[in-house]
């Protein structure tokens, strides 16, 4: 939904006949201003939203990268002891975590960063048919 500007809804209601009642005025100013309030808030809470989802992203991701740094150096501690992973299980483990960093990383990061811009006031398919 896009957000409502006065000169909308001045446009709107040029059609309408000439009304000179300042109690009409004042409601459509107090409208407007509550409308208007209630647009902000809402980019606040998205953008709030957001710096939080990216917050707890990057903390995912390093958690991940320490998961594989430590296990590129328990394995080669074990491997030199004459246990541990296998080649295959090794390369296994390394490269489903690295493709599940990069994943998370870019689901997020399409959240974020919608490649259409803003989500909010975006047309849906349907509309862009027409």
């Amino acid at each position: 939904m896009a957000p409502i500007r006065r000169e909308d809804v001045v446009a709107s209601i040029k059609d309408e006949p000439a009304d000179t009642n300042p109690k009409k005025d004042r409601a459509i100013d107090d409208a407007l201003r509550i409308t208007l309030d209630l647009d902000r808030r809402e980019r606040e809470q998205v953008l709030h939203h957001r710096e939080t989802f990216a917050s707890n992203a990057y903390g995912y991701t390093q958690a991940w990268i320490g998961f594989l740094i430590v296990v590129t150096i328990a394995q080669m501690i074990f491997k030199g002891l004459g246990f541990g992973l296998g080649e295959a299980e090794f390369i296994t483990v390394f490269t489903t975590t690295t493709a599940a960093v990069f994943g998370f990383a870019l689901l997020v990061g399409n959240f974020l960063f919608p490649k259409d811009g803003s989500r909010r006031g975006a047309r849906t398919s349907d509309e862009k048919e027409k």
